[in-house]
Formats: structure tokens, C-alpha cells, sequence
């Protein structure tokens, strides 16, 4: 059984040090945490001093109240060795208490070195003349979209990028600081964002010249509140640069809805996999290649053919990725030819639809487990559907943050599943009764499978397969949920 330290441990970076929220869920699994957690902890600087400074604090405490009993060296009370390892017993099982005090007490100088480390990000971006911000937000695709912006962008650019998920203002400081020269031409940076201001602190540190919406919907809605808050947010990559460049998700309803009024004077240019009508470019000749090999497809502006591309990648919003890089490179002044030649080097993201060929039992398994939006979980219900030939299994424990709206949306992915997918898998969750709802609205005929916890999922899941299905994960519950 994991012990209670460590796991409290592990959720105070899992909350990225957020105490009203890392307390909730510590006081909540204090008597049961998990016997092994989904990630190991990153023993950072921070954490090692909060950590020490928590332990610190719990022996002082127990020996405090010891020595406040009775005498504890010199002539030892029974009683007072009794209330300090009692008291030490009870920091031991609510060691998120002595945590949280380490993380309160070392506030004040973690605020100052990440003043210190912004400032230090302002200055080195002040003084690169040449070099090419571009910035990308939105609730979901943001780590699709960067890695698909620096491979089509690298050919004959020395271009960086954030790395994986980081997108916070003192991760993205940190990288700028570490990774970005004065060869480098362009910096990707990708802004995350669980409130309002948090675009506009990124845009201070790295101001973009060019920047990349992808879309807008209830992802986070928990923290922001409510999607007005979400949208405001969002478009704070476009209010925070007055003259940078803008470039917008066409397909995105929300989006179209409400940039007139955040873009002012400016004319954004639009990307979209569904050739809608505010994008210049046009897809044509698409095809799905059941192989696993991805989606290859074409693409013309004003009636001329721009060229052929290809994708490791099954989901459609990749082929509005390659737009997006298109939309980029005619900023930039690089061809268009260019820019779909390096198609072919996409690699799809870890944990994003990544594909898995077992070749032993000829099953294709989708790793999506990093994809907790609706719109990414029904882009991955779409890719279920193109596979007409094989038997599709859909497994999922259901998204969170989703707020009051969970249970409408867990309805809708519901029945998404029902009209698509051969055998629906749910690991139990706060949401799996209306996912349940869902499919019985929808009329699934399917096979229902549910799993008690994702232990029993994976050690059972073999179970279910049988030679050529298609297998996708969809998301990952974390422990500071339920």
C-alpha cells in the first residue's frame, strides 16, 4: 500500500501546488489512497525543500506536544512519549497538513524567484531583434498544433519549442532561458491557462508576432467558472499583441462567434479540415488508410494545386494543423510547397491518438489518453468510425472539470458512442452513469463493459480483444479526482 506521505506528496505537484485544491482531495483520500500512482513524483528543487521543511514541521509539532505532556530526555514520561508519537502517527497519516504549511511558508520566496526568472525571460526577449514569437492557445489540440507548427516550420529555420505540456509562465520563462539562442528563428510557445489573466501573463513574458487560436469549449470549466470567462481568456493571445498576426480555427463555432470583437482593426487569417468558406485553402482528394498509416490528402488555393501530403495521423483536425502551418508560412514568406513537404515527417504526440500496432494479434491500439476535452474525445470517436472494416473498442473513465455541464456532456459523448462503436468500456467515475445515459438514448447495441478501477481495466482488457480490432484509450482519470 502506498504510503500516505508519498502519495500526498505526489498530489501537491499533481495540483501544482494549488493548497485549497491539493487539501480537498488529500483530506478526501487520507484513509484510502491508491496502492501505486499513474506518474512517478519529479523530485524537483522545490519540492525537495517543501518536502524537507514538511517533515521538519511534523517532528517538531510531535516532540512539542510530547514535551508539553511530560519530560521527553531527561527523566521520560510514559505520557509524553505517548502524545508525541500519537501526534506523529496523526502527521503521518495527514501529512498533507505539514505539507501544506511547508508550501505556505516557502511562498513568499518562490514568488520572488519567479519574478526573478521572468524578468530574466522579458530582457533576453527584448534584445533578440530577430527572432519569430508564435503562440498557441486554445482548450484542446495545443501540443498537436505546436509539434505539427515546428516540424512543417524547420526546414531552413532553426525553430524551438516549449516542451511537451509546459505552458505555464514560469515553465515557458524557464525554456526561453535554457533552449532559445541567438540562432534560433522562431520560438512555438504554448499557453495554458486556468483563469482569467493567465494568457496575458504568457504574453508578457514571450509576446507573440504571430498568434494561433485553435478552439474554445468546456475544458477546465470547473476552474474558469463558466465559458464567458473561458472565451475572454482565451483571446487574451489576440488582446494582450494589438499587431500581432492572428490565426484562427475556422471549425471552431465559438471562435467565429466571438473574434470580431477581440481582433479590432485586424484581419485574421483562418485554418479549417472542412473547407470552410473563411479559408483561403482547400482540401481535396482525402482519404483514410485503414492500415493505420494515417490520413493523405490535397490541397488548392483559388483553383491552383498547391501539393500532396500525407500524415501519420488519424484524426481530421491534423489536416487543419497543416493549414494552420500553411496560414504561418504565408506570414513568414515561406512557401507553400515547402510547408506540405515536411508533412510527412508529423509524428503523431505521445498520448494524443498515438498509434500502437500490435503485430503479434494484428490489434491497432490509440493511446488518447491525454485528451480530456469533448471536442477531443468525440475528434477520437470520429477516427473510431472511419475504421468500417474492423471492430472498434472505446474505453474511457469519462472527462473532468467539466463542472456543472458533465452531465450534459457525458450524455452527448454517450450517444456519439452508441451511432459509432462496437464495444464501449467504461472504468467507474463521478460520470460513468451518464455516459451510460447516453448510450442507452442512442440506442447501443453494442457490448457494455465496466471496470470497477483502471487496475482491473488494464489486467482485464486483453480479455476482450480478438485479431484486427482497433482499441483506443480515451483520457486519464487522475487521482486528485473522483
Amino acid at each position: 500500500m502506498l504510503r500516505n506521505p508519498l502519495y500526498h506528496i505526489y498530489l501537491l505537484q499533481l495540483e501544482n501546488y494549488h493548497l485549497r485544491r491539493f487539501v480537498t482531495a488529500a483530506a478526501r483520500d487520507c484513509f484510502s489512497p491508491p496502492e501505486k500512482t499513474r506518474h512517478p513524483i519529479t523530485w524537483t528543487a522545490k519540492l525537495i525543500g517543501v518536502t524537507t521543511l514538511a517533515v521538519l514541521f511534523a517532528l517538531l509539532l510531535s516532540l512539542g506536544a510530547g514535551l508539553s505532556a511530560g519530560p521527553l530526555f531527561s527523566d521520560p514520561s510514559v505520557v509524553g512519549w505517548g502524545v508525541a508519537v500519537t501526534v506523529f502517527l496523526f502527521m503521518y497519516i495527514g501529512f498533507f497538513l505539514p505539507l501544506a504549511v511547508g508550501s505556505a511558508v516557502t511562498l513568499p520566496l518562490d514568488r520572488v524567484i519567479r519574478l526573478i526568472i521572468r524578468a530574466q525571460a522579458r530582457r533576453k526577449v527584448s534584445r533578440l531583434d530577430n527572432l519569430t514569437i508564435i503562440g498557441i492557445t486554445g482548450s484542446y489540440g495545443k501540443t498537436t498544433m505546436k509539434r505539427t507548427l515546428k516540424t512543417l516550420l524547420s526546414a531552413g529555420k532553426n525553430v524551438v519549442a516549449t516542451d511537451e505540456s509546459h505552458n505555464t509562465p514560469i515553465a515557458v520563462a524557464r525554456s526561453l532561458l535554457n533552449d532559445v539562442t541567438d540562432q534560433t528563428d522562431i520560438f512555438i510557445v504554448e499557453m495554458g491557462a486556468y483563469g482569467p489573466g493567465d494568457i496575458k501573463a504568457l504574453c508578457e513574458i514571450t509576446p507573440p508576432d504571430i498568434s494561433v487560436l485553435n478552439g474554445i469549449n468546456e475544458a477546465h470549466f470547473e476552474r474558469f467558472g463558466s465559458l464567458e470567462n473561458t472565451i475572454n481568456t482565451k483571446f487574451e493571445i489576440a488582446t494582450s499583441v494589438p499587431d500581432a498576426a492572428v490565426i484562427l480555427n475556422a471549425d471552431d463555432e465559438t471562435v467565429m462567434k466571438n473574434y470580431k470583437r477581440f481582433v479590432g482593426d485586424r484581419e485574421p487569417l483562418f485554418y479549417s479540415a472542412k473547407n470552410h468558406e473563411a479559408c483561403d485553402f482547400e482540401v481535396y482528394d482525402k482519404r483514410f488508410h485503414e492500415d493505420g498509416t494515417g490520413i493523405s490528402f490535397r490541397v488548392k488555393r483559388d483553383d491552383q494545386a498547391l501539393g500532396y501530403a500525407k500524415v501519420n495521423h488519424f484524426a481530421d483536425y491534423i489536416i487543419g494543423n497543416v493549414i494552420a502551418g500553411l496560414c504561418v508560412g504565408q506570414v513568414l514568406g515561406i512557401s507553400e510547397e515547402k510547408v506540405l513537404k515536411a508533412a510527412h515527417q508529423i509524428t503523431p504526440t505521445s498520448h494524443r491518438l498515438q498509434p500502437i500496432q500490435r503485430t503479434s494479434s494484428n490489434v491497432l491500439v490509440i493511446d488518447d489518453s491525454y485528451n480530456g476535452n469533448p471536442a477531443g474525445a468525440h475528434a477520437a470517436i470520429g477516427v473510431l468510425e472511419k475504421f468500417i472494416s474492423r471492430r472498434t473498442i472505446y474505453v474511457t473513465p469519462g472527462l473532468v472539470e467539466m463542472g456543472e455541464r458533465a452531465p450534459k456532456l457525458h450524455r452527448e459523448i454517450g450517444k456519439h458512442l452508441a451511432a459509432v462503436v462496437d464495444v464501449v468500456v467504461l472504468v467507474e467515475t463521478s460520470v460513468t452513469d451518464y455516459i451510460e445515459e447516453g448510450l442507452r438514448q442512442g440506442g447501443f447495441g453494442g457490448e457494455l463493459v465496466t471496470f470497477a478501477s483502471p487496475q482491473e481495466m488494464h489486467a482485464g482488457i486483453s480479455e476482450l480483444l480478438k485479431p484486427r480490432d482497433v482499441l483506443l484509450f480515451q483520457n486519464d482519470w487522475p487521482e486528485n479526482y473522483r
